[in-house]
């Protein structure tokens, strides 16, 4: 890791602003129906956008919507391709946060290790066709030192996401680079690969097809597909 990141001190703004248009909220897993009802005290409706048809991986989230701001939130018991049991990703991750203000309140958020495995679980949850995806992924591979990669690519495999993790990092340049920095395997999992190709959406969402049971499952599926023909 030697040299890893290029330019690092210089990208380190105090001032870098970035955009984003929903906000995730993770909370323990028994605690997900008093958050649900809270939310919806205060005017959000659920609104899943893609929880359900996910296929038979672990669930992860439930996404709300309030009419009058626009305003999402996206309610997490888990993160996206995390496979440890959504009690020890809330152990684990409650001993990685930092405070954070938002909206004139001090909240914990993600700490630098941690958000590094957000950012790589949220590229490889999307694949290479979500190009805001791969520019933060860029951007946190150019910003963040080689010590919060390391540490990252360890809380990652607590996690359960190594494979995840490997395969986030290389659907972008940079991050690819810094995978190979790391010696991270590359992923072996067919639906892993599908992600990482531009064009082969189609491919991937048929792949979920023949994993998915269930009728109404395999019909969301299949509209998807119709939708991607």
């Amino acid at each position: 890791m030697r040299g890893w990141p290029p330019r690092h001190e210089s990208l380190r703004r105090l001032d870098d602003e970035r955009a984003y248009t929903d906000s995730d909220l993770l909370v323990q897993r028994a605690d997900v129906a008093q958050a649900a009802q809270t939310l919806r005290g205060l005017g959000f409706v659920r609104v899943d956008r893609d929880e359900d048809w996910c296929g038979p991986g672990p669930k992860y989230a439930h996404t709300f919507s309030r009419a009058r701001d626009g305003a999402l939130i996206d309610l997490h018991w888990r993160l996206s391709g995390a496979s440890a049991a959504p009690e020890d990703e809330w152990s684990t991750l409650s001993v990685h946060t930092r405070p954070l203000e938002v909206g004139g309140q001090r909240i914990a958020a993600l700490d630098e290790p941690a958000s590094a495995v957000l950012v790589a679980l949220h590229a490889a949850h999307h694949g290479a066709s979500r190009s805001v995806a791969l520019a933060e992924l860029e951007r946190a591979a150019q910003i963040l030192g080689p010590d919060v990669w390391s540490e990252a690519a360890r809380l990652a495999e607590r996690l359960g996401a190594g494979e995840q993790f490997a395969a986030g990092l290389r659907f972008a340049p940079l991050g690819a680079r810094l995978a190979d920095h790391l010696e991270l395997a590359a992923p072996s999992s067919v639906d892993l690969w599908l992600r990482a190709n531009p064009g082969t959406n189609g491919a991937s969402l048929l792949d979920k097809f023949t994993q998915t049971s269930g009728i109404l499952g395999r019909l969301e599926i299949c509209l998807r597909v119709a939708q991607v023909g």
